[in-house]
């Protein structure tokens, strides 16, 4: 006797057999699907071959403003002291912490917030002046202002050259 997936009999000729059935159950089609994307995510997450790390739910958003890059990344939980941001190159760095806290003469009898451990580094898209970078956290988000780099600005170029002769309207 032969079973698809599900455990269901399956008979040769019906459905086109085993191998169609398990293709044709859309519950397995679509956990195939999910399982692909979360490892193509995977692949195209990791900046330049670097070896991949957890985001901790780390969640952000990176807007070119003109003259400046903006980072916004929600980090609940976490104050300045547990933060640590750095750049390098064109590369930002954004690692953080919460540690296990019991307060003095406390048990803990249940503990669904345990330690946290985070890191993520996002790829700029341009050099930037990072002795000019500031960064702020209200009600955890943290919002960092990335000023670019003077040669990563775009600049009006003049030409130079003649100026075109006058050159006759056609008139009706």
């Amino acid at each position: 006797m032969v079973y698809d997936t599900r455990g269901r009999k399956a008979e040769d000729g019906v459905n086109g057999g085993v191998m169609l059935s398990r293709w044709m159950d859309m519950s397995d089609t679509l956990s195939m699907m999910n399982a692909f994307e979360k490892q193509m995510n995977h692949i195209f997450d990791t900046p330049r071959g670097r070896t991949p790390v957890s985001r901790g739910g780390l969640e952000i958003t990176l807007a070119d403003r003109g003259d400046d890059l903006v980072l916004v990344a929600e980090v609940p939980g976490l104050d300045r002291q547990d933060l640590d941001l750095s750049v390098e190159g064109d590369l930002v760095t954004l690692r953080g912490e919460r540690k296990k806290v019991v307060p003095d003469g406390y048990e803990v009898t249940r503990s669904e917030r345990g330690v946290l451990r985070l890191m993520r580094q996002i790829e700029l898209p341009c050099r930037v002046n990072a002795e000019a970078a500031t960064a702020t956290l209200e009600l955890g988000v943290l919002t960092v202002t990335l000023p670019k780099a003077s040669d990563s600005k775009p600049r009006k170029i003049p030409i130079a050259g003649a100026e075109a002769p006058n050159t006759p309207t056609a008139s009706a």
